[in-house]
C-alpha cells in the first residue's frame, strides 16, 4: 500500500511539472503571436521599414514580452536565459541565440517575420524556430 501511495505521488508530481511546462510553452507561443502582430502594424505604418529592434515596436504598448522557453524544470534541455533582446537575421534559418529574431533582408520573402531563434524542441517535439 505504501509503495502504491509513493508511486501515486511521484506520478502526480510529474503530471504537474509537465502541465506547468505546457502552460509556459503556450504562453511563449502566445507572446510570439503578439510580437508578430505588432510587427505587422509597424511595417504597415512605416512603409515597410523595420524598427531598430523588437523593443521598439510601437504596437506592443508595453515592453516586449520576455522570451522564456520552458520553465525551471526544463532548463537543462533549453539552455537559453530569459530575454527581451532581439537579433537581426537574413532568413528564417536560425542561429540558436535564444532571442527574438527578425528577418531583415528586403529581398527575402519573409522580410519582417519575427520568430524565436531556438533550435531546441518543445514538449511536443517541435523546434521553437518552426513556429
Amino acid at each position: 500500500m505504501a509503495l502504491a501511495l509513493l508511486l501515486f505521488f511521484i506520478n502526480g508530481a510529474k503530471f504537474v511539472a509537465h502541465r506547468r511546462l505546457q502552460d509556459a510553452e503556450g504562453g511563449t507561443r502566445g507572446q510570439l503571436g503578439r510580437v508578430r502582430g505588432a510587427m505587422e502594424e509597424y511595417l504597415k505604418s512605416h512603409g515597410g521599414a523595420l524598427p531598430p529592434s523588437v523593443k521598439d515596436l510601437e504596437g506592443l504598448r508595453t515592453p516586449p514580452p520576455t522570451l522564456w522557453i520552458g520553465n525551471e524544470g526544463a532548463r537543462a534541455s533549453v539552455p537559453h536565459e530569459p530575454t527581451i533582446e532581439s537579433i537581426d537575421v537574413l532568413s528564417l534559418a536560425g542561429t540558436d541565440s535564444g532571442k527574438w529574431a527578425v528577418v531583415t533582408s528586403t529581398s527575402d520573402k519573409d522580410h519582417g517575420m519575427v520568430f524565436i531563434d531556438c533550435t531546441h524542441t518543445d514538449s511536443k517535439g517541435s523546434r521553437w524556430d518552426s513556429y
